[in-house]
């Protein structure tokens, strides 16, 4: 701190011509705080766990960062002869939300993820919902999704093995009614 205080005064003093007292403050950045819970994210704060109806499941050891688009279903009428410029819309309901998973998977022995890519494709292909279990899709009341397409991109290093997977929420609702 002093080495701090010495470069100021050295800085400072020519251009006033006079000695200056320095004192430094430390302040709390609320953009620090921001940072500060951003990194507890990669340390474990939002953990994706997935599920099949069968007791397999898949859990990642390193977080994936989960995006989340949703929209409505909008029909549009176009008017002849209107006077009116434009399109008469008409709302039916809310899509589904569309979600991306990405990250990576990593092993713990340094070799290439084989196994931990083997389960998670198994869990990926299951022809069922699969049962999700994380923080911010529960948030937006999302407890199943349906896998559209996964890819496993080229990824540096020999470790480790990159994934990206686009789903739909779902809901598990049941067609037959027993009587």
């Amino acid at each position: 701190m002093s080495d701090l205080i010495n470069i100021i005064r050295r800085r400072v003093m020519p251009v006033f011509g006079a000695p200056v007292n320095v004192r430094i403050k430390t302040v709390k950045i609320p953009e620090m705080e921001t940072l500060n819970q951003t990194a507890n994210h990669l340390k474990g704060e939002w953990p994706l766990k997935l599920s099949l109806r069968d007791g397999r499941f898949f859990h990642f050891k390193i977080d994936p960062i989960i995006s989340l688009n949703g929209g409505n279903v909008v029909s549009k009428r176009e008017v002849s002869k209107g006077y009116i410029r434009g399109t008469v819309k008409e709302r039916f309901t809310t899509e589904d939300w569309e979600i991306q998973i990405s990250g990576f998977l990593k092993s713990d022995n340094g070799q290439y993820p084989q196994q931990e890519v083997k389960n998670l494709i198994e869990i990926l292909s299951a022809p069922e919902a699969i049962k999700v279990e994380n923080q911010l899709l529960l948030a937006f009341d999302i407890h199943y999704i349906v896998v559209e397409k996964y890819d496993f991109p080229h990824t540096a290093g020999s470790d480790r093995q990159a994934f990206d997977i686009k789903a739909f929420s779902d809901y598990d609702v049941p067609l037959f009614v027993k009587k």
